[in-house]
């Protein structure tokens, strides 16, 4: 059977066409400079278990910390097709404290306020970055009142704020010119220190960092 030119230019053109359809993500341009904003859950792993020193006389090895979850909320403006600026605010829930003797002893709460940077791969509809930013965070620390009697620790609550770092890495995977998916993991430094006077805890505890992973939805204006 012969096909006219008229009909193959056609078929091809449909073709084509699908194939446009299909993978929109390739034809577009994901680069371009402009305002976004994104929400991302995360996951938080600390990095700070041995720092939980001994509490009632126990031994660092037998303190626990728990892992957390929260939400991060950025405001950024991607300047050109590889480096973006941006305000992030992470909060994260409740960091629990304990130990083989009297279970859950303190509740840490921290949040963050970091100003990042973004370095690009502008490489179509996936693209990695990095990241580093710096800022400040606070935090709370409930500790819990333990025993009764002449003898007993008493609930305390105390606050604090100090630098914060964070640098990692991420993916962003366009759905449209404007929605996008992205990936982060994040290690969070800071100069946080919980003084033992103000916390009922038996020694100062510092460097308290945690991994933070995040999936998350982003959107550009």
């Amino acid at each position: 059977m012969r096909i006219s030119f008229n009909s193959f230019r056609a078929r091809i053109a449909g073709f084509l066409l699908l194939l446009a359809m299909a993978t929109p993500a390739q034809a577009a341009d994901f680069s371009d400079r402009g305002v976004y904003l994104g929400v991302t859950g995360v996951y938080t792993a600390s990095l700070f278990q041995e720092e939980v020193l001994s509490y009632g006389g126990l031994p660092a090895s037998v303190a626990k910390v728990s892992d957390s979850a929260g939400v991060s909320a950025r405001l950024g403006y991607r300047a050109m097709s590889w480096i973006a600026l941006e305000i992030q605010y992470e909060w994260l829930d409740t960091v629990n404290f304990s130990n083989a003797a009297q279970g859950k002893f303190a509740e840490y709460n921290p949040q963050t306020v970091t100003a990042n940077v973004k370095l690009f791969l502008p490489s179509g509809a996936l693209q990695p970055y990095l990241l580093a930013g710096a800022g400040i965070g606070f935090w709370e620390l409930d500790t819990l009142a333990l025993g009764s009697g002449p003898g007993a620790v008493p609930a305390q609550h105390s606050s604090g704020k100090g630098f914060t770092g964070r640098a990692g890495l991420g993916l962003n995977f366009h759905l449209s010119d404007h929605f996008a998916l992205n990936a982060e993991a994040v290690a969070v430094l800071n100069t946080t220190a919980l003084d033992p006077t103000e916390t009922q805890l038996d020694q100062a505890l510092g460097n308290l960092y945690y991994f933070s992973f995040g999936a998350g939805l982003s959107y550009r204006f």
